[in-house]
């Protein structure tokens, strides 16, 4: 009877010594809820934004995530394309830019000012992303479209330059907006430059 005892109690102790040490292998930030997802699933502002912004693509899959400390759904479009949302399907930014550092924005919440300015001066352009971040002492819209020119606004919506023109040195340089040229000028482009655009002015 005493054996039988003993056997039972070592049988129970590497029983709890073998679940404890299985819970130890397992990774603390592994949320229970990550994994795969049905792309019908997905919250409709998800779904929407998809076929809003990427009219010829299509969701390949969709997973739930932990990312910068918080459970996020990761899409990605026919194309490998990779887009981040928050749990309501609010949209965070793509693989290229999201990150837990910078402060991604959505590019349909930008100022009226900004969505404007690149109508009018890249028509064939779209927004390929957004961040705000903080520039020359100032807090500012950084957006890169889809040709690779960035441009900087104020968060008021302002143009304040280009990635080639928009600086913090304080030189000499005194960039101007294009579309505050004077009309003659303007008009003078127009006429003999057709098919160009102003990229910058000094």
């Amino acid at each position: 009877m005493k054996i039988l005892h003993w056997s039972f109690s070592l049988a129970l102790a590497l029983s709890i010594l073998t679940s404890c040490e299985t819970q130890q292998i397992l990774p603390d930030q592994v949320s229970a809820n990550s994994g795969s997802v049905d792309p019908a699933d997905l919250p409709s502002p998800v779904q929407g934004y998809v076929s809003t912004n990427y009219l010829n693509l299509t969701i390949h899959e969709a997973e739930l995530d932990d990312e910068c400390g918080n459970q996020v759904y990761e899409v990605e479009l026919s194309n490998g394309m990779e887009l981040y949302f928050d749990l309501q399907g609010n949209f965070l930014g793509t693989d290229d830019a999201y990150g837990c550092d910078d402060d991604y924005v959505d590019p349909a919440t930008l100022p009226s000012a900004v969505l404007s300015y690149i109508s009018t001066n890249y028509p064939n352009a779209s927004i390929y992303e957004a961040e705000q971040d903080y520039e020359c002492g100032a807090e500012v819209y950084e957006v890169e479209l889809d040709n690779g020119v960035e441009l900087y606004f104020d968060l008021q919506g302002n143009f304040l330059g280009t990635d080639d023109t928009y600086d913090c040195d304080g030189d000499d340089d005194d960039y101007v907006d294009p579309a505050t040229l004077p009309s003659a000028v303007l008009s003078y482009i127009s006429t003999n430059y057709p098919n160009a655009t102003i990229s910058e002015v000094e």
